[in-house]
């Protein structure tokens, strides 16, 4: 409801959804391939397919397995393409506070752009505490679905340095923005991503992408591939690894 009236109040003045969110709002953004595959041979045939067509930042999931194979998989991955390409991994909470301190001192040495959530939602002292000593910034998703990790996170700036915004879970675009906002001033960074979602849905999470205070980390809206009856032609969909926002006022949706 909240997005419709959005479109609408923009289609009414005339600018695209992200102008109406913020008269700063970028024109494109950057997105990030997430790869899937769980053999290390074809895991990187895979990231050599994504920098083919274009992609910057690769992310791949972690934890949930021996962390030998998870090295395994990283060592293959950047072999494969070089040190150029940035490198994200998800551990979704599943690690313990010793396990990701572990793993993050072994899957440094691949040079990594951050870790996403790496142990359990609400242990927020966990998170600070590996912020001291982990060798890449860490990043909080889950956490933020809960609203006293959260406040934690935002009256502690050092527990992590970014965040991972779903507005799907978040309560919408709006409250989503003003967390974005909030953390920047307290200074942390942000960006996108969604929750398994249709287009149109990614649509009014690309244009807070473009919103945010700052796009210098790609977004995690390059979806589309997992869906088996995915519009083969939209404007959100990434090409060489960006979403060129529509022009056209409101969403870009007929």
């Amino acid at each position: 409801m909240e997005q419709a009236l959005l479109d609408l109040e923009s289609q009414r003045r005339n600018v695209p959804l992200s102008q109406l969110l913020s008269t700063d709002a970028r024109s494109a953004l950057s997105v990030n391939a997430l790869l899937g595959a769980i053999a290390p041979e074809a895991l990187a045939e895979e990231a050599k397919r994504a920098v083919s067509e274009g992609y910057e930042t690769l992310k791949l999931k972690v934890a949930g397995r021996p962390l030998k194979e998870d090295i395994a998989r990283l060592s293959a991955v950047r072999s494969a393409v070089g040190t150029s390409i940035r490198l994200r991994v998800d551990a979704n909470g599943a690690w313990t506070e010793p396990e990701a301190r572990a793993a993050l001192e072994a899957l440094g040495h691949y040079d990594l752009e951050l870790c996403e959530q790496p142990v359990a939602p609400e242990n927020t002292e966990a998170l600070a505490r590996l912020s001291v000593h982990t060798p890449c910034p860490l990043a909080a998703d889950e956490s933020l679905a809960l609203p006293e990790a959260t406040q934690h996170i935002l009256n502690h700036p050092g527990t992590v340095k970014i965040l991972v915004l779903k507005p799907m879970v978040l309560g919408g675009l709006l409250p989503t923005l003003r967390l974005a906002r909030e953390a920047a001033s307290r200074g942390m960074a942000s960006y996108v991503t969604s929750s398994l979602d249709g287009v149109i849905a990614r649509a009014g999470a690309a244009h807070l992408a473009a919103a945010l205070p700052s796009g210098s980390y790609a977004s995690g809206l390059g979806v589309g591939h997992l869906f088996k009856d995915e519009p083969g032609n939209h404007p959100f969909r990434p090409v060489r690894g960006r979403i060129q926002l529509p022009r056209r006022p409101g969403l870009g949706v007929n």
